[in-house]
């Protein structure tokens, strides 16, 4: 199915997933999607692997945790989130070189936490990892002291946007 995309969602410039200035991170980008999920493309370096042409685990973990945390915004844009407890199911291995997709969606939201529910899919649909969780609400100044604005969270460059994500397959 495809799913418009609505909006681009802010960076951080040191984040290790999403952080442009961050020389060894990942880089990615992440959409809101017409029907409140938030949904990335990535296609892994070989940087990241660790058998031969298989994406490392603990790198894919870090891309969903990212994922999950960022499900909340479409929702409540002022609440950031952290991760209180996180469980990641290795399905199929990760391909290095590979484009694929994840999306992550919010199963349940409580006053004080939310469950999201996330996966990585490669371009045929199958399943590779999925993800879900438990995640404490939070501002911005409740997570660090450094301000969460200006040259430490700010909008991405907007280049290259797609209209719409692939989700589930051709």
């Amino acid at each position: 199915m495809k799913l418009k995309v609505i909006s681009e969602q802010n960076i951080g410039r040191g984040c290790f997933v999403c952080g442009r200035e961050n020389a060894i991170g990942l880089h990615e980008r992440f959409f809101e999607l017409e029907d409140g999920s938030v949904a990335c493309k990535v296609c892994f370096d070989e940087k990241y692997q660790s058998y031969p042409g298989r994406v490392h685990g603990g790198i894919v973990g870090t891309l969903l945790d990212e994922l999950c945390a960022r499900a909340l915004h479409p929702i409540e844009p002022e609440i950031w989130a952290v991760t209180g407890e996180m469980t990641v199911k290795y399905h199929h291995p990760t391909p290095v070189g590979v484009d694929l997709t994840a999306r992550v969606t919010v199963e349940k939201n409580g006053h004080m936490m939310f469950v999201p529910k996330a996966e990585l899919r490669d371009q045929t649909g199958t399943l590779l990892v999925s993800a879900t969780g438990k995640y404490v609400k939070l501002t911005g100044n409740r997570i660090t002291e450094v301000p969460l604005e200006g040259a430490e969270w700010m909008p991405s460059d907007g280049k290259n946007t797609p209209e719409f994500i692939e989700w589930g397959g051709k």
